[in-house]
């Protein structure tokens, strides 16, 4: 099982307005970004996605959606409805939410035993890493990732890409390797 983690500078940490994804926190990005984790044509993959939530009233929050995710499309819309109903305490089966930092939730996965990888523009190669073992991958949002992350740097190349795009080339590219 693969996991992600999205570090949103300003994803909103309380209800929002759901007809301004945009306008709220950056929540359209995030919207994305859970999609590409999840969904492949005519099913939902079995990976985890968690989204550090830094933005106002109640930071640091960390929403966690697997492919036990239920009632829930893979568009926008769908995915940024069910993340406020979730700040508004409602559940679905698949999505949880705790108050935990972005270090914390770091550090949670390096005590599970997993390999943290960091997207970083100047970081290895993703084609020369031998071995992702249990990967975590973490990539930020428009505004970028906190300095001092624990983790191995990696990169898809030079040029900054989408976080949604990031996730999109690393499922494609394991996908890939695996079925080798």
């Amino acid at each position: 099982m693969r996991e992600f983690i999205l570090y949103s500078q300003k994803g909103p940490t309380g209800p929002f307005n759901v007809k301004d994804l945009p306008g709220s926190g950056r929540v359209d990005l995030i919207a994305r970004a859970v999609i590409s984790a999840l969904w492949i044509s005519h099913k939902l993959r079995d990976n985890v996605i968690h989204i550090s939530l830094n933005g106002p009233p109640n930071s640091p929050k960390v929403i966690t959606i697997t492919s036990n995710i239920r009632r829930v499309s893979p568009d926008e819309r769908a995915i940024g409805l069910w993340i406020n109903k979730i700040l508004y305490g409602k559940s679905n089966p698949g999505i949880t939410l705790r108050d935990m930092s972005f270090g914390k939730l770091i550090e949670e996965k390096i005590n599970e035993g997993k390999n943290v990888f960091v997207l970083h523009e100047g970081g290895e190669d993703v084609l020369n890493v031998k071995d992702f073992g249990n990967p975590v991958f973490v990539v930020g949002d428009n505004i970028g990732l906190p300095d001092d992350i624990d983790g191995k740097k990696i990169s898809i190349g030079p040029t900054s890409y989408l976080a949604s795009q990031c996730i999109t080339f690393l499922n494609v590219f394991l996908d890939r390797q695996s079925s080798i």
